[in-house]
């Protein structure tokens, strides 16, 4: 996860140069939760963590029931805490 802001401090910082790969600009920790996670428990995560992944799980494949079907992981959303914390 990368942000407009964290990249452009980095930059400012001279910690980067803007022709760097955007990796070394990337959030590395945040927590994956899927989208029956309750908003209490997004909320205390947002307590210790810059973003929240929401996913869901998405089968693939033309017979959803059989082994050769497989599942992929979508990101259904990011929720960020807010800036002031």
């Amino acid at each position: 996860m990368a942000t407009i802001g964290h990249m452009m401090s980095e930059i400012t910082k001279s910690k980067v140069k803007t022709t760097d790969p955007v990796r070394l600009v990337t959030y590395k920790q945040f927590c994956q939760v899927s989208l029956d996670t309750s908003l209490g428990h997004i909320s205390k995560l947002l307590d210790m963590d810059h973003f929240v992944l929401v996913v869901h799980n998405q089968r693939m494949g033309k017979y959803l029931n059989t082994r050769n079907s497989g599942a992929q992981i979508q990101v259904a959303f990011v929720m960020r805490a807010p800036s002031h914390r």
